[in-house]
């Protein structure tokens, strides 16, 4: 009878136990989603909104969004295989070599931020007038997707 009891109490602390990570789980706040990747087209909808884009407007602000992506896309592609080989150094001691990794990387990472300033450019010389002072709430969110904070 008493190995029945602890049975009991044993499964009504596990249902407790459950329960509680449930709650906890779901009422705790949540991370930050990255717009990287797959929420890429929510940030164009977003941006479309926040700068009140009309339909030209939209259409050069995604092509121009779209071209930025695909450089992006290439720079990123080469800071990874410089980013290996500059890790690989330690294997071969070579610092001349590493040394000019290096350089390779912080040129390719101005390369970024200059494209990135030319494309934010490129989105302000799309606004009409009356559309100038949402470009401030456009580059916060920006910076902020960009700086992942």
């Amino acid at each position: 009878m008493r190995q029945l009891q602890f049975y009991k109490i044993a499964l009504l602390a596990l249902v407790f136990l459950n329960i509680g990570t449930i709650a906890f789980m779901a009422l705790s706040p949540h991370p930050p989603h990255s717009n990287r990747g797959g929420n890429r087209h929510s940030f164009l909808q977003e941006t479309i909104q926040i700068l009140d884009l009309d339909a030209e407007q939209e259409i050069l602000f995604k092509e121009s969004a779209n071209a930025h992506n695909q450089q992006v896309r290439v720079i990123e592609k080469q800071q990874a295989e410089a980013t290996r080989q500059y890790f690989t150094t330690i294997l071969e001691a070579n610092d001349t070599l590493k040394d000019s990794l290096m350089l390779q990387l912080q040129q390719l990472e101005q390369s970024k931020i200059v494209l990135t300033y030319k494309h934010f450019e490129e989105v302000k010389s799309i606004l009409k007038p009356e559309q100038q002072n949402n470009f401030q709430a456009f580059l916060d969110k920006a910076l902020q997707i960009l700086l992942i904070k």
